[in-house]
């Protein structure tokens, strides 16, 4: 399922996560999330730890 949308930073830098996006990842508050950098895109990855 390819789920696509725009949002725009806030002065303090953040962005929000639409709640379609985190119910499909099943991601809640207090969830880890990493963050990378790859040929200039962001990559954000649920942390799973088993």
């Amino acid at each position: 399922m390819e789920i696509k949308i725009i949002r725009k930073i806030d002065e303090l830098g953040r962005i929000v996560i639409p709640k379609d996006v985190r119910v499909s990842l099943d991601l809640h508050a207090g969830d880890d999330i990493e963050i990378k950098v790859e040929s200039g895109c962001v990559i954000l990855t649920k942390v799973c730890f088993e």
